[in-house]
């Protein structure tokens, strides 16, 4: 995982974890979780309907000016 800043006229890429933090999924495993509560499962799938729809979200700082230093017009 990693972030791309713009740092005055460059670009900084940041690695958010190293290569030996990173895991394949076969390696971790699947935990052993309960079955959910069928109460709370119907009151989480109630709020997901209720918050679901259109989504726009706004351009981050970062978005902004990496397309300024790539000369693209932030839409």
């Amino acid at each position: 995982m990693c972030v791309i800043e713009v740092a005055e006229d460059g670009l900084v890429l940041t690695t958010l974890r190293t290569t030996e933090e990173m895991r394949q999924l076969d390696e971790i495993g699947h935990p052993n979780l309960p079955k959910p509560n069928a109460r709370m499962l119907e009151i989480a799938e109630k709020i997901v309907a209720l918050q679901s729809g259109g989504f726009d979200p706004p351009i981050s700082p970062i978005a902004m000016k990496m397309r300024r230093a790539l000369g693209r017009k932030a839409a």
